[in-house]
């Protein structure tokens, strides 16, 4: 996660609250670009906007790793299934040499 000075814990009542809080990383990155401001989005989703120099990347702020997760049923007969988590196996295994 990137661009943050801050992080603002909603439960620590000494902690300033911020104007807006905004729970989907491509509106708070919208919300940023066109306020100003700080907030946390996916770094797939940062990068892009660093690189045109609409966002940075605070070095210290803090990082989350947010999994996901699959539901699906072992004893499926789709033809399709397989090839998916195949690919959603090696996206992962991209993702994690990245960082």
């Amino acid at each position: 996660m990137v661009l943050s000075t801050y992080f603002r814990n909603s439960s620590d009542p000494d902690l300033e609250h911020p104007a807006q809080v905004v729970k989907f990383g491509w509106l708070s990155a919208q919300i940023i670009i066109s306020n100003g401001g700080s907030c946390f989005v996916p770094i797939r989703m940062a990068e892009p906007l660093i690189r045109t120099g609409q966002l940075f990347h605070m070095p210290d702020s803090l990082k989350f790793k947010l999994p996901t997760y699959m539901v699906y049923s072992l004893n499926s007969d789709s033809i399709v299934l397989e090839p998916v988590l195949e690919s959603l196996r090696a996206q992962a295994l991209i993702e994690k040499q990245k960082h």
